[in-house]
């Protein structure tokens, strides 16, 4: 199902018993500032959830098990299950409990099955990514590295070792990811032409101060 405005009921786990004001089992409903939850949650099961991520937690150690997306991505991807699955809420009623507190459900006749990949090294649109092994899966090796390259194709003859460990120490800070094009990895130069961004992408200026003034 998809909950827009979803009520929390915190569960009986040592990080809820170590939170002040938060009793586990008492519901604590969308417009309450405890709710961690945010504007939507899809349930996967055995109390693991997708729900709205808050500023600052994407690219950090701050989930317990759950997926946390950003609101628009969230919103996006509601609207994808209610088109694909013609679920019986209208953009009317989805566009109100947007602007409201109070709760709205669409449940799904069938369960949708999910495939959750940890991925720190990605080959995307022509470049590479390389993220924070935040859980320490120990994802983010040399070998790791030339398998994500090898298997998308990319020529990674001209990337020694050495520079590869010093690829994957650039993109190894919470919150942070390195990113260079495939072709400055064909062509050697990956150090040289790769940068570190933030793994949420950041407005620029003048739409942050349409967002303000708006």
């Amino acid at each position: 199902m998809i909950i827009w405005n979803p009520d929390w009921i915190p569960p009986n786990s040592d990080w809820v018993r170590g939170m002040s004001g938060v009793t586990p089992g008492e519901v604590i409903k969308a417009s309450d500032k405890r709710n961690p939850i945010g504007k939507v949650k899809i349930p996967l099961g055995d109390s693991y959830l997708i729900h709205q991520a808050h500023p600052g937690d994407q690219g950090k150690l701050v989930s317990h098990g759950c997926i946390r997306l950003a609101l628009n991505s969230l919103y996006d991807l509601a609207q994808k299950l209610v088109d694909a699955y013609s679920l019986p809420v209208s953009d009317k009623q989805i566009e109100r409990a947007k602007q409201s507190s109070k709760p709205l459900v669409a449940k799904l006749e069938n369960p949708v099955q999910v495939d959750i990949n940890y991925d720190t090294l990605v080959v995307e649109g022509g470049q590479l990514h390389i993220y924070p092994d935040v859980y320490g899966h120990g994802t983010s090796t040399v070998g790791e590295l030339r398998k994500e390259l090898e298997s998308s194709g990319v020529d990674a003859s001209k990337l020694d070792d050495k520079t590869m460990r010093a690829m994957l120490s650039k993109g190894s800070k919470p919150g942070r990811q390195f990113v260079v094009s495939v072709e400055s990895i064909k062509a050697g130069t990956a150090l040289k032409d790769g940068r570190v961004e933030s793994v949420v992408p950041v407005s620029s200026p003048k739409i942050k101060k349409a967002v303000a003034n708006h």
